[in-house]
């Protein structure tokens, strides 16, 4: 679990991109899914630690991340979690999403996830990296 620690803050730069709220849940049965596809034991109320992962994938969020990549082909480098407190199946939160370059000779972008519980309080913190190498010759799929 994180504090209440500045580090996770992003420096001074300004997002390219925004995106939220949008309400995000784990039904019972999609976990159950996830977990059969990954060999996991089934969970019991707490989300599985990576399973938020997956809210990065909201097509407002991606759509998002395809215009920031600017035809470039995305490589996922690290992510990471910061979790303030354990996050349950079935809970109702709120998500929201920056994008940040950190510019260089490729593409380096940043994704920073704030998941919110109902009383908007932050109860975790995401972040991936991602560089674009390249260029994309058609539409990303």
């Amino acid at each position: 679990m994180a504090s209440d620690d500045t580090t996770l803050a992003p420096q001074a730069d300004t997002a390219l991109a925004t995106v939220g709220p949008i309400a995000v849940r784990a039904s019972r049965e999609d976990v159950g899914e996830w977990c059969g596809t990954l060999d996991l034991p089934p969970a019991g109320d707490a989300l599985p630690f990576t399973y938020p992962i997956r809210w990065l994938t909201h097509g407002s969020v991606r759509a998002a991340l395809v215009s920031a990549l600017a035809g470039h082909i995305p490589v996922h480098q690290v992510q990471s979690f910061h979790y303030r407190r354990c996050l349950l199946i079935d809970e109702a939160l709120t998500l929201r999403v920056s994008i940040f370059d950190r510019g260089g000779a490729r593409r380096q972008l940043h994704l920073h996830g704030s998941v919110f519980a109902a009383d908007g309080v932050c109860v975790l913190e995401m972040r991936s990296e991602i560089v674009g190498i390249g260029k994309l010759e058609g539409p990303p799929a």
